[in-house]
């Protein structure tokens, strides 16, 4: 009898011991999620499914979700880029934007800063260019070029802040180091008027606008255009110019259409060719360059080329 209350109790103690074993091994429950958390999950829900494996980037953000949803701070800036304009079949939806963004920002995304620095900019609201003004220091600060860029063209005018043209320069010149090319374009102009404390120095400016051209950018090349045909910072060269000019209209560029109607309209390449002018100045007016328009108006009071 005492052998089997023995037995009867060694089996009980193996039995209350592995359950007691599961309640220790059993995971904790999940802490409940905040409300910015919460958020971010809707907003994550609106992008349409995507393999694990697509892409996330300035043109692809298929798997921007999924990967932003694992706390990727990137990830979150490039998704909240794509809900700003409605860009890589996702929806347009500012508020989740500003929120993806604004979280991205704060764990130190220097994209996810820009971008909304550039959406208050846009938006033109005072009491919002201080923030902006902040955020695109952010920005270039965390390495993002084109936060440098916004930076720059804020101190440059004084919004959001006092004006500082000399600081300028310094965003300027770190946009363009970082081949932002826009950077580069701001930054020749600077050089072309010797604002900022810069020296005026003719032979600096058309490297940088030949840098910008080269890499692409039709403003650079039109600016590049502009120094050959006057023959600033290097050899005069009014056909390169002139194929310059031509190449950025090509590419939509409405103030290279003007300038080659100028070339045109003046007989600068040889004849003066008022009609085939009034077709740039056309083409300019229709991408809303103010030069094309006032010389199209001009060739009809004149009846020059019509």
């Amino acid at each position: 009898m005492n052998r089997l209350k023995t037995r009867l109790a060694a089996a009980a103690m193996v039995v209350l011991g592995g359950w007691l074993m599961g309640c220790a091994a059993a995971p904790p429950a999940p802490k409940p999620l905040s409300a910015a958390q919460q958020e971010r999950r809707l907003c994550v829900a609106k992008a349409p499914p995507a393999a694990a494996t697509a892409g996330c980037g300035q043109d692809e953000r298929a798997g921007c979700a999924a990967r932003c949803a694992d706390g990727q701070a990137s990830s979150c800036a490039y998704l909240g880029e794509g809900f700003l304009v409605g860009a890589g079949q996702l929806p347009q939806d500012e508020p989740c934007a500003l929120l993806l963004l604004g979280e991205a920002c704060d764990r130190g995304d220097g994209r996810g800063c820009g971008e909304l620095a550039k959406h208050y900019l846009d938006k033109g609201r005072p009491q919002r260019l201080r923030a902006a003004r902040k955020l695109a220091d952010k920005a270039c600060r965390a390495g993002y070029a084109r936060g440098c860029l916004y930076l720059g063209g804020m101190l440059l005018t004084g919004l959001g802040g006092q004006q500082d043209a000399a600081v300028a320069v310094h965003s300027y010149e770190r946009a363009c180091q970082q081949d932002e090319l826009d950077g580069c374009v701001a930054l020749a102009g600077m050089v072309r008027f010797g604002k900022g404390g810069l020296v005026v120095d003719a032979k600096r400016e058309r490297a940088l606008v030949d840098k910008a051209c080269a890499g692409g950018l039709p403003r650079g090349c039109v600016a590049l255009g502009e120094l050959k045909v006057a023959g600033r910072g290097g050899q005069r060269d009014v056909e390169a110019g002139s194929a310059l000019f031509e190449a950025a209209c090509k590419q939509g560029d409405g103030f290279g259409c003007a300038q080659q109607g100028m070339l045109l309209l003046r007989g600068t390449l040889g004849k003066k060719q008022p009609a085939a002018a009034k077709v740039f100045f056309e083409r300019a007016c229709e991408r809303h360059a103010a030069l094309g328009c006032r010389m199209l108006g001009f060739q009809y009071e004149s009846g020059a080329g019509t």
